[in-house]
């Protein structure tokens, strides 16, 4: 069995603030006890100007060293080095998330009498982004539909013209629960607290495209994409002076379940287009609406429309007794890792380690999970619990892309 020793650490943000003069690189190796040689490390410039926090354990839980672990801190999205390190060591590098379609009844002559089930492992990659520094790179960036196409035309390779059924988001794979008890009812409006499923597509979020309007008082222009017909908008936002703050930002609310959206507040005059984005409710119905979407553009009739599920037993039979329609493998480790450290992407994150959970073992967030402070991050091993830190106020959440609540996660 590979063992996984990582320590929780806080830098604070003044050593990045504070210039430090050249040192000597170090080339012999460390020696004697973990202790000391970590010592060695964290109390040498310019490192010891920072305040740390170490908790490392083997695989057994025994504890191996601590440094003020009892101490509260706010990592923020330091934890996501924990998350991606995890990914690295217990995940091959070619690792790819596999998506399945399902069959839940019978095709015939170009035509699949039942439901078509479109069966999601947590790929966290069908969104419309840059999984490279050179986004002129062949390959290197993908619209929102680019995995959801590829689905569709592999349907439509297959024959098949209608499905007189449902199309069914199962996002099964993982436990049903979407949302952390933990987090704050405010932040579930907004991207960075998406509700995390296996199946998920856009963030699983939709971007509000903002613009002022043609005059004062007029309402400002709004748009918004993936545009699946799921939602309701109401736009009550005004446009105001040029030297007037523009408040809209803060005031997208959500009703009706989720997909009733309204838009608050104020745009300035002159200011240019801005995009704010908000999470769906249910990850499972927009892919699946989604691929369902994209089947009626390529020919293929979609009878029942969309719908979806999180009970790993609804469609059971038809994924554990026939050989899946379709699978589609997603983007590898490397370009889910790239969004969590280059643009520090929450959502991207939670479904990372709910896949290294799965893979390990079922994934699930659990109330029993307790950590001893509020900033503690200890994995030994996959099942062990993750914390998250509290970011007050927006604006420090898009600063630490919102990490923004205490979170106990246990990853299975």
């Amino acid at each position: 069995m590979r063992k996984l020793i990582l320590a929780s650490l806080t830098i604070s943000s003044s050593l990045a603030a504070q210039s430090s003069p050249a040192t000597r690189p170090r080339t012999a190796a460390l020696r004697g006890s973990l202790e000391h040689r970590l010592a060695q490390l964290v109390d040498a410039p310019p490192f010891d100007r920072a305040t740390w926090g170490m908790y490392v354990v083997d695989d057994r839980g025994r504890v191996l060293y601590r440094r003020n672990a009892d101490h509260f801190s706010v990592p923020a999205s330091n934890t996501k080095l924990v998350v991606t390190a995890a990914g690295a060591v217990l995940l091959p590098a070619d690792y790819r998330v596999t998506t399945s379609l399902y069959v839940n009844g019978r095709v015939e002559a170009g035509v699949l009498y039942g439901d078509l089930i479109l069966y999601g492992r947590g790929d966290p990659t069908w969104s419309e982004r840059c999984f490279s520094v050179d986004t002129l790179a062949p390959g290197a960036c993908d619209s929102a539909f680019t995995a959801i196409d590829a689905i569709a035309d592999s349907v439509r390779a297959r024959g098949i013209r209608r499905i007189t059924g449902k199309l069914v988001g199962d996002g099964s794979y993982f436990e049903p629960t979407l949302i952390h008890y933990g987090w704050n009812a405010w932040d579930l409006t907004w991207w960075y607290a998406a509700p995390v499923s296996g199946l998920g597509f856009h963030d699983n979020s939709v971007d509000f495209h903002i613009a002022p309007g043609p005059g004062l008082d007029a309402p400002p222009v709004i748009t918004w994409s993936p545009d699946l017909g799921l939602i309701t908008f109401e736009n009550r936002a005004r446009t105001v002076p040029p030297d007037s703050s523009s408040t809209i930002g803060d005031n997208f609310f959500r009703s009706g379940g989720g997909w009733s959206i309204r838009a608050e507040g104020t745009v300035a005059l002159g200011r240019k287009p801005w995009v704010e984005s908000v999470a769906v409710p249910d990850p499972n119905l927009y892919a699946a609406r989604a691929l369902a979407t994209s089947l009626g553009r390529k020919g293929v009739a979609v009878a029942g429309g969309a719908m979806s599920t999180t009970d790993s037993l609804a469609y059971r039979a038809a994924r554990c007794c026939g050989s899946p329609l379709v699978e589609y493998r997603g983007r590898p480790l490397p370009d889910v890792i790239f969004p969590i450290l280059n643009t520090s992407q929450n959502w991207f994150a939670e479904m990372l380690l709910k896949v290294l959970g799965r893979e390990v073992r079922p994934a699930t967030w659990s109330p029993r999970t307790r950590s001893r402070s509020s900033w503690r991050t200890c994995i030994a091993t996959p099942k062990e619990p993750r914390s998250w830190p509290r970011c007050r106020t927006r604006a420090s959440r898009v600063r630490c892309s919102s990490a923004s609540r205490a979170r106990r996660w246990k990853a299975g």
